[in-house]
């Protein structure tokens, strides 16, 4: 299973973690990628197929102490953030200014 956590506009700020099986996760984050944002999600599979994978995700929630790891990272309500995600929606391609030192150097080794 792989643990992804859920980013959203939402007062609460709860960012809770959720499991997806290895299809799931593929489907909601393809081609290495392990940033996705809501609208771009429903844009490439059709509101009817991302409403029937998240439906599934979301009844597996995770607490956070008991994730091995976050996998993915889904927005919701965050299209502002759009500009500041890497186009490749990879964590380690974040633009070196916007990391501390640290994480440019173990970026640089997964690049």
């Amino acid at each position: 299973m792989k643990n992804i956590q859920i980013i959203d506009g939402a007062a609460n700020a709860t960012f809770s973690v959720f499991q997806a099986t290895e299809g799931e996760f593929v489907t909601i984050f393809p081609d290495g990628r392990d940033i996705e944002l809501i609208e771009d999600l429903i844009e490439r599979l059709g509101e009817q197929a991302a409403g029937s994978v998240l439906t599934t995700l979301w009844r597996r929630p995770i607490l956070k102490r008991d994730a091995l790891g976050i996998h993915g990272t889904l927005f919701f309500d965050n299209e502002h953030r759009r500009d500041h995600i890497p186009p490749s929606k990879r964590e380690v391609d974040w633009d070196d200014n916007s990391v501390n030192q640290a994480q440019r150097d173990l970026f640089a080794k997964y690049r």
